[in-house]
């Protein structure tokens, strides 16, 4: 059975030389020699016995083209075909020359995302979802939604301005969920506007020095029992620019000490004129924490 095969091969081609003969080899297989001392030969081998007889009908001319490729009907018959990929629209390595070509897109037709792995199939280091979230890493630790929008980062998720800083110098602020909001650089915002103080200097003794209040918070309601003096805020901690606002919402006046010695230097009260000012029910008054001055600065009050 090889050999007939071998001789169907030589014989279609229209040429058998001499020098080249076959010759069996185990049991399943041919070799041929190549008719030099090499010792060089070309091996035919079934992998497993046949499980029925066939014939292959070799084409009796050869080849048009350098790049062809032999194929077979159902019954056999052999014939060249041209490189059947050459006018195939296909992303190849090292780059495509699409030109006017129609066929430059590359994604999934169905409700499927795109994956890009390496190392293994397992590995996924970057996907698009089907409605456009560009995820890179192999948690999704980066994403970008189909907006253009940084969603997340490093595994966490944030939101962003839907608008650009409305001045030069504004900074990004964080709420502690990654809702990201632009603020003038130096403030401290807080989603709180009802924070009470905390810590030492209870507002039921006089005076109240060094009061120390919410480290994050901005706006502090407070109240005594009694008329009294407060002569100072905590700064321990306060970031340059860190801003407060205090408002008596009680019944009594409460008196912010100008420079009052009760309270460490740094956490004084810097007021205008080195004048007390009194918080009357319902008046607050806005300070900024300057680190160059080193006190507490009054910007507002009513």
């Amino acid at each position: 059975m090889a050999i007939a095969f071998f001789m169907i091969i030589f014989f279609a081609c229209g040429k058998l030389d001499a020098q080249v003969l076959p010759r069996t080899f185990g049991a399943r297989a041919f070799q041929i020699d190549d008719g030099t001392s090499s010792g060089r030969t070309l091996q035919w081998d079934l992998n497993s016995p046949l499980t029925s007889s066939y014939q292959l009908h070799f084409p009796n001319t050869p080849p048009s083209t350098a790049i062809s490729y032999l194929v077979t009907d159902a019954n056999g018959n052999m014939s060249w075909i041209n490189n059947p990929f050459a006018n195939i629209s296909a992303w190849e390595l090292g780059g495509n020359t699409i030109g006017a070509s129609t066929k430059n897109q590359l994604g999934t037709l169905d409700n499927k995302e795109l994956q890009f792995i390496t190392n293994g199939l397992a590995n996924v280091r970057m996907s698009i979802s089907p409605t456009g979230t560009v995820s890179i890493g192999s948690a999704n630790q980066f994403q970008v939604d189909n907006n253009g929008n940084i969603t997340q980062v490093n595994n966490i998720p944030y939101s962003w301005p839907t608008t650009q800083a409305s001045s030069s110098g504004m900074v990004l602020t964080n709420d502690a969920t990654g809702n990201l909001s632009w603020i003038a650089n130096g403030s401290t915002v807080t989603v709180s506007t009802n924070s009470q103080f905390i810590g030492a200097g209870s507002l039921n003794v006089n005076p109240v020095n060094d009061l120390t209040l919410n480290s994050t918070a901005t706006y502090f309601r407070i109240s005594s029992s009694a008329d009294l003096n407060v002569t100072g805020l905590n700064s321990s901690g306060v970031n340059d620019g860190r801003m407060v606002i205090l408002i008596n919402v009680g019944s009594f006046a409460i008196t912010l000490k100008s420079l009052n010695g009760s309270s460490a230097s740094g956490n004084q009260f810097d007021l205008p004129g080195n004048t007390d000012v009194i918080l009357a029910p319902k008046g607050s008054a806005t300070f900024i924490f300057d680190a160059a001055d080193g006190h507490w600065t009054m910007i507002s009050t009513n």
